[in-house]
């Protein structure tokens, strides 16, 4: 008697159980064939990879890990009508599960290419309401920003976007050329300071070195026999309104002692060691003319070079910034200072970013 009830109680509970773990094993298939698909992805087989995501679909109907992932393929291949149209699926489906960050960035940079800016900005506008902290919806905005010459609301869609993730390079990457085209030499220097900490041996990296040398080299040219001109624009001489984001003190003085460059004591001296002695007058400047200004650049990245001067990590950001150079003298520098390379690292890494 108690095995027959044994067996009555026993079925039902398979029968109710089975679907949970048909789902389950469902959804293992699925996203086995996603993470294979990937590696096809990172090699460059977008069609094979998209094979794979349409059979992970076939095993588990909807699955969103596939939906975000096949979007990324179409995208690569140039179907961007396909890629709208699994966005509009996936957000139908699946509202306010945090992996739709992707199809929005997805979708609008499939209506950017399709050329429906405004498109792509109501998208992005409607993933941040969703996810108001997302790095990658506020990096794409603003370059759909900057496609449109809408240069202020770029540069805002990108201040964000650094606020949001502050090792994203990319979004440093174009605050700081943002700036540069604007001439707002500081701040650029600031942005491309940071970017160079994050990333060294690229093409981009290498343009952003060289604004960044440009940009500490100042305006001082050699005239005559021992004659120096320097060119120093109006826009330096401060109207005293103390306006927001107002660098004018710290780029005068970068100007007038980028004449100091030809004089007989230093005029010899090799670039990293130049760039370490004018970098660090910038952030003495910086430290000293924090308390009286306002602005996104002097709270946001001052604190940083402020505290970098502060902690004796001047030296180790230069050649690190310059690693990327070639310059033999950087590499022995880089190879006989492990110790400060390491420690420079660790204190950028653990470097508390104001919140956005």
């Amino acid at each position: 008697m108690p095995i027959i009830r044994f067996f009555k109680i026993l079925i039902p509970v398979l029968v109710l159980s089975s679907p949970t773990i048909i789902l389950a094993q469902s959804r293992d298939k699925a996203e086995e064939l996603v993470e294979k698909g990937i590696e096809l992805y990172d090699k460059g087989d977008y069609k094979g990879s998209l094979e794979l995501y349409k059979q992970a679909l076939k095993a588990d109907k909807d699955n969103l890990f596939a939906l975000a992932e096949i979007s990324m393929s179409y995208i690569q291949l140039g179907q961007y009508d396909e890629v709208v149209s699994i966005g509009k699926k996936a957000i139908e489906v699946h509202p306010g599960q945090k992996t739709l960050q992707n199809i929005y960035v997805s979708m609008g940079n499939a209506y950017d290419a399709l050329k429906k800016p405004k498109k792509s900005l109501e998208i992005y506008k409607k993933g941040l309401k969703e996810f108001p902290n997302s790095n990658q919806l506020y990096y794409n905005m603003g370059v759909t920003f900057a496609g449109l010459l809408q240069f202020d609301e770029a540069t805002e869609s990108f201040q964000n976007a650094v606020q949001c993730n502050p090792k994203h390079a990319s979004s440093h990457n174009a605050l700081g050329r943002m700036l540069k085209g604007r001439r707002k030499n500081i701040p650029s220097l600031m942005a491309f300071s940071r970017f160079l900490v994050l990333e060294q041996n690229t093409k981009r990296a290498l343009e952003n070195l060289d604004f960044f040398n440009g940009i500490l080299k100042g305006s001082a040219t050699m005239t005559g026999d021992k004659q120096v001109t320097i060119e120093i624009s109006p826009n330096l001489l401060s109207s005293g309104k103390n306006e927001p984001n107002d660098f004018s003190s710290v780029d005068l003085m970068l100007t007038m002692v980028s004449g100091l460059d030809f004089d007989d004591s230093i005029k010899n001296e090799i670039l990293p060691v130049r760039s370490i002695r004018k970098f660090t007058m910038v952030c003495s400047s910086l430290a000293e003319s924090k308390e009286k200004n306002k602005g996104f650049y002097w709270n946001y990245y001052a604190p940083y070079f402020i505290e970098m001067k502060e902690k004796k990590k001047i030296e180790p950001f230069v050649y690190v910034a310059m690693s990327g150079s070639g310059d033999a003298a950087v590499q022995a520098w880089l190879t006989e200072h492990k110790f400060e390379v390491e420690s420079f690292y660790e204190w950028t890494k653990n470097f508390e970013w104001l919140p956005r």
